[in-house]
């Protein structure tokens, strides 16, 4: 017997016993469809909570700020050995998929005989990582940085007890013998100008202490943060002169459980399939019995135990195998009605499933492990079946 004449008899084998083939089938394409199903549809949702985590913002944030290596003290005065400089951070911009934003901490505006509210020079990157509410007005344009603009946005507090909590656009505040419009009443503790006014115009300012840098995607962070690390290296020609800081550990948290819970789906589901794996293994055992005079036959007329042995292994990778396929066929067929007619009620929005090559090669790489792991004892027996108790056996 060649290896084509092994494959027909298989193939021949489960066309005659279609219903135990069915019976057995079944199992796979009811493992292999819920894997699809449900590994699909908790990345969709995984991927649809992230978005709205990231929407909020918060959790794709990290800050640079000076070493102590860095920083040089002579008496009162603190210098930086290397500053962030405007033009750095503009590089750093353009280098990098990510926002940055610096602020330099200028005086603070006097509300009371016990309040001080602090001003910062930032520019417009600042208000698009943070998402403060504006009140009333506008922000800061990028034309207010390139015309060292004197205005001006001011928080509530100081508008309720500078103004009387009226109307401010327009109004001016005096600060370092310069007179800055007020453009607009802004949510938050601070107050803010565009951060060249601030640096040119402003007595006693220090240089840049803080860049505040959101990358588009939370999951970028870490490489983010690294390449960023080690373009300064690079630029300063010395390591270790900028430290970097994530404001919450939350996204890593959020990642790790995200990855975990995704894995434990899978392991379950992986589960579903070596279940059915067992019992098509005691489907194949039972009709050993059946086959016993059969197997003596062939035996007898010249087959090998080799031959026996593989016409049974292959009947049982093909069974996984064609349950595969069909469970593939079936499980992208129903996640999409699950998610249309089922999850719509339960879950506000619409849940796209993911569906990654991932999500469709690993159950068919498990059907073909399952069906070779689960065929072998059963082919080993048959093939050791003594022909002459085969011929005798009733």
């Amino acid at each position: 017997m060649n290896k084509k004449d092994i494959f027909i008899l298989s193939f021949s084998e489960i066309k005659s016993n279609l219903l135990r083939s069915a019976l057995a089938v079944l199992s796979i394409i009811v493992g292999v469809s819920a894997f699809i199903s449900v590994v699909s549809l908790n990345e969709g949702m995984n991927k649809k909570l992230m978005e709205t985590i990231e929407r909020l913002g918060g959790y794709d944030i990290f800050e640079i700020h000076p070493s102590r290596k860095n920083i040089i003290v002579k008496g009162d005065n603190i210098s930086y050995q290397y500053e962030m400089t405007l033009d750095l951070v503009s590089g750093l911009n353009k280098r990098f998929k990510a926002e940055f934003a610096p602020v330099i901490f200028g005086p603070k505006i006097n509300i009371s005989d016990d309040i001080s509210i602090p001003v910062h020079g930032v520019t417009p990157e600042y208000f698009d990582i943070f998402g403060q509410e504006l009140y009333e007005g506008r922000l800061i344009y990028p034309a207010d940085l390139q015309n060292n603009h004197n205005i001006i946005l001011i928080n509530k507090r100081i508008r309720d007890e500078k103004f009387a909590g009226g109307h401010v656009a327009g109004e001016y505040l005096s600060m370092s013998n310069y007179r800055f419009e007020i453009v607009g009443v802004i949510d938050g503790y601070s107050a803010y100008m565009p951060v060249t006014t601030m640096a040119h115009k402003i007595q006693d300012t220090k240089p840049i202490r803080d860049v505040y840098v959101k990358v588009k995607k939370y999951r970028e962070m870490n490489r983010v943060m690294e390449d960023v690390r080690i373009y300064l290296d690079q630029l300063t020609g010395e390591t270790g002169l900028f430290r970097f800081v994530i404001p919450s550990k939350n996204p890593e948290k959020l990642y790790s459980l995200e990855k975990s819970y995704t894995r434990f789906i899978m392991i379950i589901s992986i589960f579903i399939l070596l279940v059915g794996g067992i019992g098509i293994m005691n489907i194949m055992l039972a009709s050993i019995k059946e086959r016993i005079r059969e197997s003596g036959i062939k035996k007898a007329v010249g087959a090998k135990n080799v031959h026996i042995f593989f016409q049974f292994l292959i009947e049982s990778v093909l069974v996984f195998l064609i349950g595969g396929v069909i469970g593939i066929i079936l499980g992208i067929t129903s996640v999409n009605v699950i998610t249309e007619k089922i999850l719509v009620n339960f879950i506000s929005g619409k849940t796209e499933p993911v569906m990654t090559f991932k999500v469709i090669l690993i159950p068919l790489i498990v059907s073909i492990g399952t069906g070779l792991t689960f065929g072998l004892y059963p082919a080993m027996k048959a093939s050791r079946i003594s022909p002459i108790d085969a011929l005798r056996y009733e």
